[in-house]
């Protein structure tokens, strides 16, 4: 489950840092394709970051599991 979990949470680190790029080539380029894409493209770049959060909370929480039951067997 844990490499499950960084292995989702790598791919949406190259989402975000791809769509960083192309919004900064975008911006070089003098504009955009509108006001309506932009809030699109905003849109897409915060589900981004709450995928990304999410991941890395649940990786956070799956690790102090894996921390607790082994320090739980230590003691038995």
């Amino acid at each position: 489950m844990e490499k499950h979990l960084e292995r989702a949470l790598i791919e949406v680190y190259y989402a975000l840092a791809e769509f960083e790029q192309a919004r900064n080539r975008e911006q070089g380029k003098g504009g955009g394709a509108g006001p309506e894409a932009d809030e699109q493209a905003e849109s897409l770049f915060i589900t981004l970051r709450l995928a990304r959060w999410g991941l890395e909370t649940a990786l956070r929480g799956l690790q102090a599991c894996e921390k607790r039951d082994a320090e739980a067997s230590a003691v038995h």
